[in-house]
Order: C-alpha cells, then sequence, then structure tokens
C-alpha cells in the first residue's frame, strides 16, 4: 500500500474513533515557564502551511469546550519560574478569543502556538506571555488537535 493510502487509513480510523469515544480528550503537559518544547519528535517543521478560516472556527470550538476547562490561574502561577511574587494576585479569564499562530507543520503534523493571555513581568524590559501550544494530525484540509502543551513564554526587548 502507497503511505499516502496508509495515511488516509490511519486517519480516518483516528476519525470514527474519535467519533465513537474510543479515543480520548486530546491529552495536555505542562512545561515550566521556557522550558524546552518537545517537538524534534515530529521531524523538520516547516512554516508554509497556512491556517484556514475554518481550522480557526474549529479552534474557537475546541477553546471553550475543552481548553479552558484545565487552564485555570492557579496553573498559570505554578509554571511561573521567574515572577512568582508578580504572578501572586494573577487571574485568567476564560473565554477570551484567541488566534492560531503556525508553529510549524509537516505531512501529517501541525502545531499551532496560542497566546492565551499577557502576564506579569518581573522586568521591564521582558515580556512574558501564557502559552497554548497545540499538536494534531492533519490531513486533507482537516485538523485534529491530540496534544496541548502548556507553558509561560518570555521575550525580552531592549
Amino acid at each position: 500500500m502507497s503511505k499516502k493510502l496508509l495515511m488516509s487509513l490511519a486517519f480516518l480510523f483516528y476519525l470514527f474513533a474519535r467519533s465513537s469515544q474510543l479515543v480520548a480528550q486530546p491529552s495536555v503537559t505542562t512545561l515550566f515557564e521556557m522550558e524546552a518544547l518537545p517537538f524534534d519528535q515530529f521531524g523538520a517543521l516547516n512554516k508554509t502551511y497556512q491556517v484556514s478560516e475554518a481550522e480557526q472556527l474549529e479552534w474557537n470550538h475546541v477553546q471553550r469546550s475543552f481548553v479552558d476547562t484545565f487552564v485555570t490561574s492557579e496553573v498559570a502561577r505554578e509554571l511561573s519560574r521567574y515572577a512568582q511574587k508578580q504572578m501572586e494576585s494573577y487571574i485568567y479569564t476564560p473565554g477570551r478569543e484567541t488566534e492560531l499562530k503556525l508553529f510549524g507543520a509537516n505531512e501529517t503534523h501541525v502545531v499551532y502556538e496560542v497566546t492565551l493571555d499577557e502576564l506579569p513581568s518581573h522586568s521591564r524590559i521582558v515580556e512574558r506571555h501564557l502559552k497554548l501550544f497545540v499538536v494534531g494530525l492533519r490531513y486533507d484540509g482537516k485538523f485534529l488537535p491530540n496534544h496541548f502543551y502548556l507553558t509561560i513564554r518570555g521575550e525580552r526587548f531592549e
């Protein structure tokens, strides 16, 4: 069998299993602030793939129905390494509209980066954000998220 046919069959089985509740909700991994992202398992990721309007609409549904159930103020505070004091009064507000931003993709997987919130910082020259990296399978224009990485990322400006 060709690689494309095998991928098609695997994807169809995944869709069937997901709709039949044989496959659980996507899993979630939390990573401490600035911890290395484990995306080398997917091989080379490129940035030529475009986020479709349908994928953005689907993401809005996934965020409301699933993501906002596990992202909390307490979890965000636990991920912080560099601004614990500043994070003491931080409150996460679920239900915000967020935008999928491509982090990278290959033939079978796509990784999106989503900025959930801006966080208090320990320095005037550092911006910190609560980020969610969404890993999923893609095939024939469809995207199925199967793993989420919740973390904090900072960027230094001078």
